[in-house]
């Protein structure tokens, strides 16, 4: 019997949010949430899949950088939009 397939789904909404906090008023993705639920997704084996959604107007650039190389290093086959 074949396994199930499995892909995954990350939001990345509004700014990227690292060591410098984004205003108040504005939508924020905070990176040490990111990086922790990547390495999750890199360790499970049931999970074949990840598609990234981004939907950001930009933020902390080392914290968008850590992601990025994150994600760049995945196993797994990653699609970003």
């Amino acid at each position: 019997m074949k396994k199930r397939e499995r892909s995954i789904l990350l939001s990345i909404i509004g700014e990227v949010e690292g060591h410098e906090n984004a205003s108040g008023g504005s939508k924020t993705t905070k990176y040490d949430h990111v990086l922790p639920a990547l390495a999750q997704i890199e360790d499970d084996a049931t999970v074949e899949g990840l598609l990234v959604l981004l939907n950001t107007s930009g933020g902390d650039v080392d914290a968008g950088l850590a992601i990025a190389e994150m994600i760049a290093s995945m196993s797994i086959p990653v699609v970003s939009l």
